[in-house]
């Protein structure tokens, strides 16, 4: 990012950088960049650590609600009941969609088949057809992969 500091107000000609650079590490940090929200695709990865850039206040932080809340680059574990697992033959790929019909998870390519329960192989991969289960799912942003699949009881 570029700026001419002789149109800015004096009080902001030395440190328009540094406000800029601390308002996109909290960007990145809380919300997360990308493209293909569903999936994660062109997720990207801060250059160097945040200790390493300069540090300037833009404000006070209420900790207490903040508290709970996790930055987009955290990982969770999600429950995902009733989620659609389908296999993609030509692909060799394996989704999740939550039951929500939004949530997607990013394709498992050459997954090992022992992720699945036995009890959906033959549906699954014999015959590509869809099958609810039981799916845990590591989210970090927007990017959610499979973790763990079990029978939907």
């Amino acid at each position: 990012v570029s700026c001419e500091p002789t149109k800015l107000p004096p009080t902001l000609r030395e440190k328009w950088r540094g406000l800029l650079e601390t308002a996109f590490d909290h960007t990145f940090a809380w919300l997360g960049f990308g493209a293909k929200t569903a999936v994660g695709y062109g997720q990207m990865q801060p250059h160097g650590s945040m200790e390493e850039t300069e540090s300037v206040s833009i404000g006070s932080v209420d900790s207490e609600a903040m508290s709970g809340i996790q930055p987009a680059t955290a990982r969770l574990t999600e429950e995902w009941t009733k989620a659609t697992l389908n296999w993609k033959k030509n692909e060799k790929s394996l989704t999740a969609t939550h039951h929500d019909g939004v949530r997607k998870t990013a394709p498992l390519k050459n997954p090992d088949r022992s992720l699945v329960p036995d009890r959906y192989h033959k549906k699954l991969f014999d015959r590509a057809k869809a099958v609810t289960a039981r799916v845990f799912v590591s989210v970090k942003g927007n990017h959610c992969e499979i973790v763990s699949i079990e029978p939907e009881e």
